[in-house]
């Protein structure tokens, strides 16, 4: 995966929220983004998948122009799971998967279902596929969210600390299908506060603060972080 981003500046209602963040990198697969609240995590990869566009700036995904790229277009390439499941609330698990599956992608009612019942068997929900959002937990939403990404077989997914409104039981439910995804080679960012999780899924780390990427490289940073800043969030996340 490759991910090019030149002077990057963002703001909300005046007030700066991402500050001139440049990052070239080339060979990342997995990439979980972390720091403390309100570094601007969230916000990048809300930019990265064209959900906003930055106010001044380049960015590019696997030589995609981002910005230039039509939104309609962009959004065929890449899934995207939010921090809430995002499931629409009328439709059973199988029908969230399918409906994108033939409206977006043009497959048949048949094939969609063949996928969707595929990917709800590889990730142990099929015995759920019946059943609307109300009726699964958190956890299984949230998983049923995922699917339905990868179910449009993206060059990259990105996800946004799905695990923020679950507890703990939950939270390894999800964990357990993000780590899937790696074993499927999937590309993926990630914004979790899971640093342990971190450390077994991702292969590359950008963590930021007050709207700057303040230190990034290999998952090896978390065991010997080179600034203070690095060295002090870890301390205090595993504690």
């Amino acid at each position: 995966m490759k991910i090019n981003l030149s002077n990057i500046n963002h703001s909300y209602n005046g007030k700066a929220i991402l500050q001139d963040l440049t990052l070239k990198l080339e060979h990342a697969e997995a990439i979980a983004i972390i720091g403390p609240s309100g570094a601007g995590k969230s916000t990048l990869l809300r930019l990265l998948s064209k959900i906003e566009d930055p106010d001044s700036g380049d960015i590019h995904v696997n030589d995609i122009d981002v910005i230039k790229t039509e939104a309609k277009e962009y959004y065929k390439k890449i899934g995207f799971v939010f921090q809430s499941h995002n499931l629409f609330p009328h439709l059973t698990a199988l029908r969230n998967i399918t409906l994108v599956l033939e409206k977006v992608h043009n497959k048949t009612p048949e094939d969609a279902k063949r996928l969707a019942i595929d990917l709800l068997t590889q990730f142990e929900l099929v015995e759920h596929m019946n059943k609307k959002p109300s009726q699964l937990s958190g956890g299984q939403a949230q998983r049923v969210s995922i699917i339905r990404s990868l179910a449009i077989s993206p060059e990259v997914m990105f996800l946004d600390e799905p695990t923020s409104a679950l507890d703990p039981i939950l939270t390894r439910e999800v964990l357990r299908t993000v780590l899937k995804l790696r074993e499927k080679n999937m590309r993926f960012v990630i914004v979790t506060h899971e640093l342990g999780f971190a450390k077994k899924v991702a292969d590359y780390i950008l963590f930021m603060e007050d709207g700057r990427i303040v230190e990034h490289g290999p998952v090896s940073i978390l065991e010997k972080p080179q600034t203070d800043s690095l060295k002090k969030f870890v301390e205090f996340v595993m504690e």
